[in-house]
């Protein structure tokens, strides 16, 4: 993805690829965590993620979705992904966090602080932090 975000599913899975080249050959385990997504799936995406969880060295994470319903997000949603909700203050589902079968774990989403450019810090909210 470029520094703003954006970026395509060729590109996301050309990473994920050369990462999991790059563990293989250092002999490592890989934990790949994607904070994107949507409503759209791809059966190129979906392969990739099975492939790299079958293979038993990979761990792929990624965040559920930020719609605050059941729907599936992807790539969050394929088989072989640990889709990750988020929890509020009080430990409760965060009203905009995705709810359906394929959530696996939650983590805190709401407020959390993070890095920001020149040595700040910043609070933000969605399942992109809960990762």
């Amino acid at each position: 993805l470029s520094d703003s975000g954006s970026g395509s599913i060729s590109g996301v899975i050309s990473a994920m690829n050369a990462c999991q080249t790059a563990a293989d050959q250092a002999g490592k385990r890989l934990v790949v965590s994607m904070s994107l997504g949507g409503t759209g799936s791809s059966l190129t995406f979906d392969s990739v993620v099975k492939t790299l969880y079958t293979g038993g060295a990979t761990l792929v994470v990624a965040a559920a979705g930020n719609y605050g319903n059941n729907a599936f997000s992807y790539p969050a949603s394929y088989g072989g992904a640990m889709s990750v909700a988020a929890t509020d203050q009080n430990n409760k589902r965060a009203i905009f966090s995705q709810f359906n079968s394929q959530v696996e774990i939650s983590g805190p989403g709401v407020a959390v602080k993070s890095t920001f450019p020149s040595d700040t810090y910043r609070s933000w909210s969605g399942t992109s932090m809960a990762t």
